[in-house]
């Protein structure tokens, strides 16, 4: 019930009953279950919402808690992908690049494993992607960012990820001064209907 009533809070952006849910659960599955896969994604959780608080030295140690939590619970699991890429965006925002694409790499190589025909492999491929432009290694990045976005639209054309790809994707074209290939990709994403 406290996991439940946190995620409704974290989704209601009531940061601080989320916090208050979570840090329970976890105390309380910690006590319980400390090697359980349970308990890593509520440490997850409580990681995520550190994050979103601007916590990032508390959300970077309860990543590396959860995901070494989830490696010896769940080895190879999609909730150990999650938390590798939950870890990666949150490294990304303070643009620690390298931990950022170590985490990447690592999401997708658990999605690839575990789900290989997912929506959780095509975000992967997009956030190991963003991580290489950042980088500037665009070379790199944008095999990923195509066939991220071929995923996507494979899976769920009118999804909110699909459409995010090709937005990504159109902004590093503009970058790069391809600004046709650009306009299409753009152009490709204002024609979809809400």
């Amino acid at each position: 019930v406290l996991e439940l009533r946190g995620s409704i809070a974290y989704r209601r952006a009531d940061n601080a009953a989320a916090l208050a849910d979570f840090e329970r659960t976890a105390e309380l599955l910690g006590a319980l279950a400390p090697d359980s896969l349970a308990h890593a994604q509520t440490q997850g959780k409580v990681a995520a919402v550190a994050l979103s608080r601007g916590e990032f030295a508390a959300a970077d140690a309860l990543f590396t808690k959860a995901i070494d939590t989830a490696t010896r619970a769940a080895p190879g699991s999609l909730a150990l992908g999650r938390l590798h890429f939950n870890a990666s965006l949150g490294a990304f925002q303070r643009r620690r690049l390298a931990q950022a694409q170590t985490h990447a790499e690592r999401a997708l190589s658990v999605f690839e494993q575990a789900a290989p025909n997912s929506a959780e492999v095509a975000m992967a491929r997009s956030q190991l992607a963003e991580v290489l432009s950042k980088r500037g290694e665009e070379a790199r990045a944008e095999p990923l960012k195509r066939a991220a976005l071929a995923q996507a639209l494979a899976l769920s054309p009118d999804s909110f990820e699909t459409l995010s790809i090709r937005m990504e994707l159109a902004y590093s074209l503009r970058w790069q001064q391809r600004h046709d290939e650009a306009r299409g990709e753009i152009a490709a994403v204002l024609e979809h209907e809400d």
